[in-house]
């Protein structure tokens, strides 16, 4: 049987790629619209996020590394879940829910330590830092480096 999870010259990587990231992202946001109006109010809070609902579904369902330990289509699936039973704890969905074994998770680094694999063998490229780490910086929060 092969395995869910992509490699790449014998490493791992994310097991989400690209392609897949966006499928994810279409089926969120299309799922979003359609349960916003029948999300049900929740103490503490104003007004029911259905796209924040979504995400954190998929983080407590998967885990917070997710995109590193997942399988694209059972996120899927969980996400049209939510969208026929958008009031149900997470806990009720039965559907699978691979993980990469915890053995193997590597965390995914941060948007400032973001490489990517090069095609010459033993090089890395350092992609620039995202808008994302200057919001961090002028909220306080994460630094470059560290």
């Amino acid at each position: 049987m092969q395995s869910p999870w992509n490699e790449y010259a014998g490493s791992r990587l994310l097991c989400v790629n690209a392609t897949e990231l966006t499928s994810i992202r279409e089926h969120v946001a299309a799922t979003g619209d359609a349960i916003q109006p029948l999300l049900l109010p929740h103490a503490g809070l104003a007004r029911r996020n259905a796209y924040a609902h979504i995400w954190l579904g998929i983080s407590t369902v998967f885990g917070d590394q997710w995109r590193a330990t997942a399988v694209a289509r059972e996120v899927i699936n969980f996400v049209q879940w939510i969208g026929a039973h958008p009031n149900e704890d997470y806990a009720a969905f039965s559907g699978p829910a691979t993980r990469l074994p915890e053995s193997e998770q590597t965390p995914l680094p941060r948007a400032s330590e973001k490489t990517a694999p090069h095609r010459s063998a033993g090089h890395k490229v350092v992609l620039e830092p995202s808008l994302f780490d200057a919001v961090d910086r002028h909220r306080g929060g994460p630094s470059p480096g560290g």
